[in-house]
């Protein structure tokens, strides 16, 4: 099986966030492991995110991010540490299908589908990345991921998620 890695941008109320991690422990395959990108300007507390965390039985971490930067660039500073397999990247208060990492999964292992990235949905919620292609292109360092691998002649290897996962939001 996968091993995913979810992160999850967070600024909005803990309701929201605790949405989205829901969905992601009630998973057919849930993830490995769960970071919460704490945005610059969060005004939601820290203390309350460990104590939810500490309660959903699944791995996690939060990043700081202490200044203002895109989302590209907090996803290169967290693939720097332990990267698991993928990374999938969620906003909190998006609630995924229950068979999205199983339905991954089925198309990796069982139709033996390669890509070099799942791009997501219009709300930019289901991007997902093996870590070694991250690795490879050096995340969005000086561009986005996306546009390294159009320009690296692979833009077929881009897939939407709902390709893959067809009841997955548009």
């Amino acid at each position: 099986q996968l091993q995913f890695q979810c992160i999850i941008f967070y600024d909005t109320p803990a309701p929201e966030l605790q949405k989205t991690v829901e969905s992601l422990v009630s998973q057919d395959l849930p993830p490995e492991q769960i970071i919460v990108i704490r945005r610059f300007g969060c005004e939601y507390s820290g203390e309350k995110i460990v104590e939810y965390m500490n309660s959903v039985g699944i791995e996690w971490k939060i990043q700081n991010i202490t200044r203002p930067m895109s989302d590209r660039s907090c996803i290169d500073i967290v693939q720097q540490v332990k990267p698991k397999q993928y990374y999938a990247i969620f906003h909190s208060g998006f609630e995924l299908p229950k068979d999205t990492f199983s339905l991954i999964n089925e198309a990796v292992n069982e139709h033996m589908l390669q890509f070099a990235m799942i791009s997501p949905n219009s709300s930019d919620n289901g991007m997902v990345v093996p870590s070694a292609i991250h690795q490879y292109y050096q995340g969005s360092f000086e561009q986005t991921l996306e546009k390294k691998i159009e320009e690296d002649g692979c833009k077929q290897n881009i897939i939407p998620i709902t390709t893959i996962c067809p009841n997955f939001p548009k």
